[in-house]
C-alpha cells in the first residue's frame, strides 16, 4: 500500500506543499478557504503526518489530555468526538481521563511526559487550583471548560453562557404564566452556590423580583438519571410551592420527571419542567424535554482549537458561547387552579 504524502494532499487541495505544512503546523497565517480545502483533503486521503518527526522538529510531544467529570452524560460523548476529530487533523493523540475521583496520578503523568496541553472540565470547587498552576508553571497549556472560579492570564477558558440560557428559560416560563419557578440542583450547598447555572437563576430571580425556590440534592454531585429519580420524592413533597422548575441538567430533569409520572403527576399539565444541555435523549423522552441547547460536537472542536492556538502562539483565550432555548412539550401554560 502506497503511503499518502504531504504532496498528495497538496495536489488534491490545489495548494503548495508549504501551505499544507502551514495548516498542519499552524506556522503561518492561511486563508480560511485554503485551510478548509487542506483539511478536507487530509480527511479524504486519510493523511497522517509523521508525528515522531514533527515532535523532534518542534520539541513537542504531540499529545494532549482531556479530563472529564462525568461520562454518564451523553453530551460528553459528542464533546469528545469533536475534540478528537479536530486533534486528528493536526496529528495529535488525545488521552482521556474519566476517573474523576482521583486525578492526581493522571496529572502527574501529564507533567512527567510533558504533554503539550490539557482540557479540564471539572465540577465547581472539585479541582484544586494548585494543580492547574503546577501545569502552567511547567509550560503545559490548559483550557478550563466552564467556570471554576479560577483565574490566571496563562490559562484559557471556554464557558457556556448559562446566564443567557437560564434567562431565556425563565422568560419562557414567565410568558406561560408561571411565577413560582424552582431551581432543582444536583449539587450540594457547598458547591451549588458557586455553580454558574445556580448563580444565573438567583440573579434573574432578584432582577424579576421573584422568590427563589431552591431544591438541592443531599449528595455532593447528583447529576445522573438515577440521582434525579432519587431526588423525585424530595421534589414531589414540595410540589405545592411551585408550578415550574429548571433542573441542573437534562438527566436530572428526566429522572425527576420519571418519578413524578409514577406518582400520577402529569407533565406539563401539573408542572412544567426544563433541563439544561439539550442532550440527544430530549427528543425521545416523554414528554419531549424543553432544554437549553449547546452544540457539544462543535464545542469539543472549538476546545481543541483554543488549546492548539495556545500551544502554537502562547496566547490564552476566554470564550463565552451563547446557548439557545429549545422549547418542547414539557413546558406549558400555568393552570389557573394551581
Amino acid at each position: 500500500m502506497v503511503k499518502t504524502t504531504r504532496n498528495d494532499v497538496a495536489r488534491l487541495a490545489e495548494v503548495s506543499p508549504a501551505t499544507v505544512s502551514h495548516v498542519i503546523n499552524n506556522t503561518k497565517p492561511v486563508s480560511e478557504d485554503l485551510r478548509i480545502r487542506v483539511e478536507q483533503a487530509i480527511e479524504t486521503l486519510n493523511y497522517i503526518p509523521n508525528s515522531i518527526a514533527r515532535s523532534m522538529k518542534t520539541n513537542r510531544s504531540m499529545q494532549v489530555g482531556l479530563v472529564l467529570s462525568n461520562m454518564e452524560n451523553p453530551i460528553y460523548a459528542e464533546f469528545v468526538k469533536g475534540f478528537e476529530a479536530t486533534a486528528a487533523l493536526y496529528a495529535y493523540t488525545v488521552n482521556i481521563c474519566t476517573g474523576y475521583e482521583d486525578t492526581r496520578e493522571y496529572f502527574n503523568k501529564i507533567i512527567l511526559n510533558r504533554w503539550d496541553g490539557v482540557l479540564i472540565e471539572p465540577l465547581p470547587r472539585q479541582l484544586k487550583t494548585g494543580i492547574i498552576e503546577q501545569l502552567l508553571d511547567k509550560q503545559i497549556k490548559v483550557v478550563l471548560y466552564n467556570d471554576t472560579g479560577f483565574r490566571d492570564p496563562r490559562c484559557s477558558f471556554l464557558r457556556n453562557d448559562y446566564l443567557g440560557g437560564v434567562q431565556d428559560t425563565m422568560d419562557h416560563l414567565l410568558s406561560l404564566g408561571h411565577r413560582a419557578i424552582a431551581y432543582v440542583t444536583g449539587l450540594s450547598p457547598d458547591v451549588g452556590s458557586s455553580e454558574a447555572r445556580y448563580a444565573a437563576y438567583e440573579r434573574i430571580c432578584a432582577e424579576r423580583q421573584l422568590t427563589p425556590i431552591i431544591i438541592q440534592s443531599p449528595e455532593a454531585t447528583a447529576m445522573t438519571l438515577r440521582s434525579g429519580y432519587e431526588m423525585g420524592p424530595q421534589v414531589f413533597a414540595q410540589l405545592e410551592t411551585f408550578t415550574a422548575c429548571i433542573c441542573t441538567n437534562d438527566l436530572l430533569a428526566m429522572g425527576i420527571a420519571t418519578y413524578l409520572k409514577e406518582q400520577q403527576v402529569q407533565i406539563p399539565r401539573d408542572i412544567s419542567i426544563a433541563g439544561i444541555d439539550d442532550n440527544i435523549y430530549c427528543d425521545y423522552f416523554t414528554p419531549r424535554l424543553t432544554s437549553i441547547h449547546v452544540d457539544n460536537y462543535e464545542m469539543g472542536s472549538l476546545a481543541f482549537n483554543i488549546l492548539y492556538h495556545d500551544i502554537q502562539h502562547h496566547s490564552a483565550q476566554d470564550r463565552l458561547i451563547p446557548m439557545k432555548l429549545v422549547i418542547r412539550e414539557s413546558t406549558a401554560q400555568k393552570r389557573d387552579t394551581l
